[in-house]
Parts: structure tokens; C-alpha cells; sequence
């Protein structure tokens, strides 16, 4: 998935021209708190909602604009690529890019937890496992052989940071609902299971704020 296939039609960039009260006014009304910044067709830079309110909403935004490139993405750039600007950058919506800079749209921040939520096995019934690990003994391949030989998948992981530096979080969702012989195979190859999850009234629960979620995104 590229930042291309995200772009959502509802956000519309502002002009430079156009005042810091009318930025907000479109900002309320697509529930963001950034918007892309253009002159003419020139993509500028970004615009939040701090920055008018640090200022007279009677100033054109060009006054205002922080005219900075890291605030876009370009159309070709991984999905991953877009989750780490907005996470980095703290950003609502993120303008795309093509190679020669011009600006082809933008990406709201909801689109992307959409994305993410129905494709990464999120709410496919099954169980979690956290494990533990040093960052040297870190082996998805082999980890999944070990898994595979208990019949089981790994349906998406990822890797988080553990409160020791040299140590690291490895998230395992998994096809099965029944994981407790699974983590006494891990033990005993010498794995640490930080936490698992697998009772059916969990992902009960998961299920339902799942379609909270979501229906919160869609008012």
C-alpha cells in the first residue's frame, strides 16, 4: 500500500491568501487539526490548529504557514512511511507529494486507521502473544517455525520497545484461540512470554470497541 492509494477526497487545502479564520473554519468541519498550505498549485507547507490560535485568525495564512517539506509524503512512499510521519510529526492529515513536489492530495489520519484496522488481522478471531527477547536473538523465521510446528500462524506481528534498552517486544496475533501448550513450547526454547491473550469474551470485546471505533470515525 502507497501514500497514493490513502488520499482522501474531503480534505481540501487552503490558500495562502486565505485567512487564519477560514483555515479553522475548514479544520472544524473535518474534524483535523492540520491542513496543507498551498499557492495556487505550489504545495507550501502545513498549517494546525496551534499555530492559528497562536495568532490573529485575521492574518493570512501565509504569514502564518511553517513552510517545511518533512510535512509530506510522496506517492510512492510505503504505508509504513506515512504511519511514522504521523506518529513522529503528530500530524491529523499528511499532503502527498509527487516526485517532482507537486501536491496531489492529502492523507487524513482516520483513513489510515481504517486501512490498517481491516487489513492487519486486528479482528480476525485468534489469540495474542507478547514475548520478550534480546534484541540479538531476534528470528521471525525462526520464531514461526517453532509456532508452524504447534499448527498454528502467525497472522501479524510487530516489534515494540521493552523498558530494557537492549531488549525488545515482539506482538504475535495468532489463528488459534487455545495457546497454552504453544507457550509452553516457547518457554521451554527458552522465550519469555510477556502476556497473552485467548478467552473468547476478550475478542468479544475487542470486537466491540472495534465497531465503536469505527462507527465514532464514520459521524
Amino acid at each position: 500500500m502507497q501514500a497514493k492509494d490513502l488520499i482522501s477526497n474531503e480534505v481540501m487545502p487552503i490558500q495562502t491568501s486565505d485567512t487564519g479564520r477560514a483555515a479553522l473554519l475548514v479544520m472544524n468541519d473535518h474534524y483535523v487539526k492540520h491542513l496543507p498550505v498551498l499557492k495556487d498549485d505550489e504545495y507550501i507547507g502545513m498549517i494546525s490548529e496551534d499555530d492559528l490560535l497562536d495568532h490573529s485568525l485575521d492574518l493570512p495564512i501565509q504569514e502564518i504557514v511553517r513552510g517545511d517539506i518533512k510535512f509530506s509524503v510522496f506517492q510512492s512512499d510505503h504505508l509504513f512511511m506515512v504511519l511514522t510521519k504521523m506518529a513522529e510529526l503528530h500530524l491529523t492529515v499528511l499532503p502527498v507529494l509527487d516526485e517532482d513536489r507537486n501536491y496531489l492530495g492529502a492523507i487524513k489520519q482516520e483513513e489510515v486507521l481504517h486501512y490498517y484496522l481491516k487489513t492487519f488481522s486486528f479482528i480476525e478471531p485468534g489469540s495474542i502473544l507478547v514475548m520478550e527477547m534480546n534484541k540479538r536473538d531476534y528470528s521471525l523465521s525462526a520464531i514461526s517455525r517453532i509456532i508452524e510446528s504447534e499448527n498454528a500462524h502467525i497472522l501479524s506481528s510487530f516489534l515494540s520497545k521493552s523498558q530494557d534498552a537492549e531488549k525488545i517486544n515482539l506482538t504475535l496475533k495468532l489463528n488459534i484461540l487455545e495457546i497454552n501448550n504453544l507457550k509452553a513450547t516457547m518457554e521451554r526454547m527458552g522465550y519469555t512470554i510477556y502476556a497473552s491473550y485467548q478467552e473468547a469474551e476478550y475478542f468479544n470485546t475487542l470486537q466491540e470497541r472495534y465497531d465503536a471505533f469505527m462507527h465514532y470515525l464514520n459521524m
